[in-house]
């Protein structure tokens, strides 16, 4: 009795498949390079001077997170954001 699964033209696609990722990996396609660090450093900078302190804070290393609540680093980021305001400068 023959097996109801096997289906010898199941691996037909395969060359198709292959075909399609040699291209791709061909054509130079890559994923966008990781930010450096002055990137994120402007970032992290941004987002203190905009009062976004959940995103600043989630920039943090785990280790100061674990260390330091997002209510005190809000608190120590505060009078970066107010000296901002009194200068009117951007970065």
């Amino acid at each position: 009795m023959a097996n109801p699964h096997s289906n010898p033209d199941s691996r037909s696609g395969w060359p198709l498949l292959a075909a399609v990722i040699g291209l791709v990996a061909s054509t130079g396609w890559q994923a966008p390079p990781a930010p450096t660090q002055a990137q994120v450093a402007y970032r992290f900078l941004t987002e203190v001077l905009r009062a976004d302190h959940a995103a600043a804070y989630r920039r943090l290393a785990p280790e100061v997170r674990a260390t330091l609540p997002q209510s005190a680093f809000a608190a120590a980021a505060r009078p970066l954001r107010q000296q901002r305001e009194q200068r009117g400068q951007t970065i």
